[in-house]
This record gives structure tokens, C-alpha cells and sequence, in this order.
């Protein structure tokens, strides 16, 4: 029993050693984008928001909107939405995948003109 709890603690050891890892390499990927949300529906997944985009921290994301979906599943986010309806908000996302088929996906986060996906990782309000 020693023996199996002691793999165990390696194992969660090596594995908070790797995604940290990943977390920092990921840092050079991320994008914060201030938006007003202008009009949201419901998607069979969760809720798409329709975003004027007021601010954004990469060059490369050249769009006056963006089309954010939160899913079902992730309520504390779409309930501060809720909770802060016509604040600007400031969300941080990350770069999830390059190429995607469709410009609306089942992700929390967004898909670009370049249909590139971002997750949404922090979101927050402007005072």
C-alpha cells in the first residue's frame, strides 16, 4: 500500500511539474480584448454573445466584433455576465487551435477571421 500511495504522489508531482510547464509556454499566446456585449442568443451548447470589441493587446486580431459562445455547463460566467449586462468587460483568452471549420464553436472563448480559437481564461469588468 506504501509503495502504490508513494507512485501516486510522483505521479501528481510530475504532473503539476508538467502543466505549469504548459501554462508558461502558453503566456506568449494569450490576448486580452475589452468588448461591450451588443446582443446575445441561445445555442443549443450554451450562449452566444455578440461583442463590440473596444480594446485589444495583439495587432493581429483586426476585428470591430467578435461572436463569444459560453457554454452551458460553465454558469458562474454567463451569471457575471448576467450580473454586469452593459459594463465593458475585459476577458483574457488563450490560444486554443489554429484552423477550425466553423467560426462559431462549442468552446467558452471565440473564433477570429484567421479561424484561430481563443479560450476565455479571466473575465473581468471595467469600473
Amino acid at each position: 500500500m506504501k509503495r502504490k500511495s508513494f507512485f501516486i504522489f510522483i505521479f501528481l508531482i510530475l504532473a503539476c511539474g508538467c502543466e505549469g510547464n504548459k501554462n508558461s509556454a502558453m503566456n506568449g499566446n494569450n490576448i486580452k480584448v475589452k468588448f461591450k456585449i451588443i446582443d446575445s442568443t441561445i445555442v443549443g451548447y450554451g450562449s452566444l454573445y455578440q461583442c463590440k470589441i473596444t480594446e485589444v493587446s495583439d495587432d493581429n486580431l483586426k476585428a470591430d466584433s467578435i461572436k463569444m459562445t459560453i457554454l452551458s455547463k460553465d454558469i458562474k460566467i454567463r451569471q457575471f455576465i448576467e450580473d454586469n449586462n452593459g459594463r465593458i468587460f475585459i476577458g483574457t483568452f488563450a490560444k486554443n487551435k489554429d484552423h477550425e471549420p466553423y467560426a462559431i464553436m462549442p468552446i467558452t472563448g471565440f473564433v477570429d477571421h484567421n479561424k484561430t480559437s481563443w479560450l476565455l481564461t479571466d473575465l473581468d469588468t471595467i469600473n
